[in-house]
């Protein structure tokens, strides 16, 4: 082989290693963009989700007030309803015992009328319980 053509198998050598050169750092270029472009969208990723998970957690916040609220009305709507009926039931309960009270001092009255019209009568009535009772006591013993 002559020193010509081993200075042209040379060049074409050394034109190959800089054409591969340029290629590879064609190719490490490529790869770093595809890199840098693959952490944006990764970080635009990240950013969307926490931006999802703040709505998320928003809204779950919003529906737990909204829940605390509706409970917190119903149990002053519970209150008020049994204070209500309390107090419809204490009234009631008032006016019964008046009656009852009315009913009995009627009672009286007539029963002592009765025995001041008739003392005898009802000394004798009361001499005839008074034995009855006696003898279902007796039994009883």
């Amino acid at each position: 082989m002559s020193n010509s053509t081993k200075n042209h198998n040379m060049r074409a050598a050394g034109n190959h290693l800089h054409d591969a050169q340029e290629a590879a750092l064609e190719g490490a270029d490529s790869v770093s963009n595809a890199v840098r472009s693959a952490a944006r969208r990764g970080q635009e990723a990240g950013h969307s989700l926490r931006e999802a998970a703040g709505s998320v957690a928003g809204a779950a916040q919003d529906r737990l007030e909204g829940v605390s609220e509706g409970l917190a009305e119903f149990g002053h709507t519970a209150r008020d309803v049994v204070a209500a009926s309390a107090e419809e039931l204490r009234e009631r309960a008032d006016a019964a015992l008046e009656r009852g009270k009315t009913r009995l001092r009627d009672v009286g009255e007539t029963i002592e009328g009765r025995i001041q019209a008739m003392p005898m009568r009802s000394i004798a009535i009361a001499a005839g319980v008074g034995l009855v009772i006696g003898l279902l006591m007796r039994r009883r013993s």
